[in-house]
């Protein structure tokens, strides 16, 4: 999955301002739900890092995704494995509360019968 393809799904969640504020470094000197919510989706794939470094306002160093390990928080890998199956962002992203807890818990039961 391309940088392209993952900026159009982002789109799709509206997440193009979140994206944009964690490229730009803004997302680390706003308020502290801004942030939070950056780290949130740079956990779950959702967002990823950007190619540049920055330091939050408290002087907390933000690495740049080539400084983290693939398939971590932040790495352009975790956002492509992220965004490759629909039926985990669908969940993630799904007004129905109970969905992700019901996505992760059908995860728990595949690993569990192999």
């Amino acid at each position: 999955m391309t940088i392209e393809e993952i900026k159009n799904l982002q789109e799709q969640y509206d997440l193009v301002e979140t994206q944009s504020q964690i490229n730009s470094g803004q997302a680390w000197l706003m308020d502290g739900k801004t942030g939070r919510r950056a780290m949130q989706y740079l956990k779950s794939g959702a967002c990823y890092l950007p190619l540049k470094e920055y330091y939050d306002y408290w002087g907390n160093h933000i690495p740049s995704r080539t400084k983290v390990p693939k398939g971590t928080s932040g790495s352009l890998k975790n956002s492509q494995l992220f965004w490759s199956e629909k039926e985990k962002y669908t969940a993630y992203f799904s007004k129905d509360e109970n969905a992700w807890g019901e996505y992760i818990m059908s995860q728990i039961e595949k690993r569990k019968s192999k």
